[in-house]
């Protein structure tokens, strides 16, 4: 968190008079934008805390005070101001909250130089409106001590729409130097995906096309009770780690199909009981290729790629297990052989990319 804290004095001889023992400040929209930018200012919300127009009070006369006000809403006012003093492309697609949580104004007289002691204090916060919930930025906020006559309240005025532009500014320097190393700021998001071929160890056997399982690979003691020949625990995982360079997030994700030999087990092993326990291992890698192919498609933002990372990777978790069954039941553990064979195609077919029967299979 950054905060722009200023301590200024500034010494202020004021001219003019107050209306109806009021001191009103204007703030009006600029006439030409100072600042070309990223993003674009939508909501001022007024965090202050208080249902009164006054920011304070200031000295009229060497007794009584005038309560400080704006013309009109302040929040809506700033957000005017600040709307007017940018420009931004039409494909914008950073929208600022801004929220403001402090700004009065306090006096009191000072014997010794016959003059008014003051002090201004002001404080914003801006945050990036998502999908979900607004996210902080940054803080500004400044302390000004003034001494002034009591004449008028005209620098007043200046004062005020200065630190309040000061503000502005602040922020536009900000995001300008932190955007492109601010991961909430980013504009894009690129997926780079790693599935390579892993060699395995005694614990976790990683699917390799070149290398089929065997029954070495089913080093669980069988369960007895079991009417079950055979048991093969296979599944998928993704492990990701995203880096931000200049403003766009790179997410990498590393994909991993596995069969755990501790975890599985064989009764009375043969040829044909071991094709049915392969094609469970070839169901698992179906299931991530089709994956693979829904995130290369997806349209990710930097608001909702987290999202929906998690909710295809939940999909795709369901879809495995509802083919898996799908293909115990239908070929009964194996011992239908018909269906069997017509697995056997169904998913020799989805390893080379076509998943038309398979996924038909699943919808009976």
């Amino acid at each position: 968190m950054r905060i722009c804290f200023r301590l200024t004095l500034f010494f202020l001889f004021f001219s003019g008079g107050l209306s109806a023992q009021q001191a009103v400040l204007h703030l009006r929209p600029v006439l030409k934008p100072r600042y070309e930018t990223n993003y674009r200012i939508v909501d001022v919300l007024d965090f202050r805390g208080i249902s009164e127009k006054s920011i304070g009070d200031i000295y009229y006369t060497k007794r009584d005070k005038a309560p400080v006000v704006f013309e009109k809403e302040l929040s809506e006012l700033i957000l005017k101001r600040f709307q007017s003093d940018i420009s931004f492309p039409d494909s914008i697609a950073r929208d600022i909250q801004v929220r403001l949580e402090m700004l009065n104004v306090w006096e009191r007289p000072n014997a010794k130089t016959g003059l008014y002691d003051g002090r201004m204090e002001i404080r914003l916060s801006f945050y990036l409106l998502t999908d979900l919930d607004p996210i902080y930025l940054v803080k500004y906020q400044n302390r000004i001590l003034y001494q002034r006559s009591l004449n008028g309240v005209n620098k007043m005025q200046d004062l005020m729409v200065e630190y309040i532009d000061e503000s502005l500014e602040y922020f536009d320097n900000w995001i300008k130097t932190n955007g492109l190393e601010h991961r909430d700021l980013a504009e894009t998001v690129e997926l780079r995906m790693k599935d390579p071929v892993r060699p395995s160890t005694i614990d976790t056997v990683f699917y390799d096309p070149e290398f089929p399982l065997y029954w070495e690979n089913f080093s669980a003691k069988p369960n007895l009770l079991s009417r079950k020949n055979a048991v093969i625990n296979t599944s998928f995982s993704i492990e990701g780690s995203a880096v931000l360079q200049q403003g766009n997030i790179i997410q990498t994700l590393e994909f991993k199909v596995y069969m755990l030999p501790n975890q599985s087990w064989v009764k009375e092993p043969d040829d044909y009981a071991l094709n049915h326990e392969r094609r469970h291992f070839d169901i698992v890698r179906i299931v991530v290729d089709r994956l693979k192919t829904r995130l290369h498609t997806m349209e990710l933002t930097p608001d909702n790629f987290q999202a929906k990372l998690n909710e295809v990777f939940f999909d795709s978790y369901r879809e495995m297990n509802k083919i898996q069954e799908a293909y115990d039941g239908q070929s009964a553990n194996g011992m239908n052989k018909e269906m069997q064979v017509l697995w056997d195609c169904w998913i020799q077919e989805g390893l080379s990319g076509d998943w038309t029967y398979l996924i038909e299979a699943i919808e009976k």
